[in-house]
């Protein structure tokens, strides 16, 4: 039974599904939400190392810390990163990206794949923090979605990036 005196909806495991309660004590909160906090630095932390470097020369034994943009930069001088998606797009439109291009790219896809295929959406990329920050004004104005549309939509986007690459011979994303 829950709280409303309905009995409880089995789960995927087939067990009743407990229905989530927030914390009241601030620190139960923070629990709660320390992924989110975490993520959130992390996001705020990699756009001020870009910013910072950039605006205030930080440096390191006279390199700059991160330099380049988020979709190829080079970490203390020495690391190459490069976005591999955006390393595709390029090769498909007929041009090949410097050997050091590459080598960032196969760090990132290393990454990647040790540490799980959404890692850059989940825990890099500054776009989440927008849709995040939209999607709670939605929910606070009450605002309903017009459509709805699926969540495969995004393989669809994917192929269609990677088709006019091919086709127009610019990286379209």
């Amino acid at each position: 039974m829950n709280p409303t005196g309905k009995p409880a909806k089995p789960g995927p495991n087939g067990q009743p599904v407990r229905p989530f309660v927030m914390p009241e004590s601030f620190a139960g909160k923070l629990r709660v939400w320390r992924w989110l906090l975490l993520r959130r630095a992390v996001q705020l932390g990699v756009l001020l190392l870009f910013f910072a470097t950039v605006r205030w020369g930080w440096e390191a034994a006279g390199t700059p810390v991160l330099t380049g943009n988020l979709s190829s930069s080079k970490l203390f001088g020495l690391v190459p990163m490069a976005d591999p998606f955006a390393v595709l797009q390029i090769i498909l439109t007929g041009h090949w990206p410097l050997q050091e291009v590459l080598l960032g790219a196969a760090l990132i896809l290393a990454l990647y794949t040790l540490l799980g295929g959404r890692v850059w959406c989940a825990w890099v990329c500054p776009v989440n923090m927008v849709t995040d920050l939209a999607a709670w004004l939605r929910r606070r104005l009450g605002i309903s979605d017009l459509f709805r549309l699926s969540r495969n939509i995004r393989y669809t986007v994917l192929a269609l990036t990677l088709l006019l690459s091919v086709l127009t011979g610019v990286a379209a994303f």
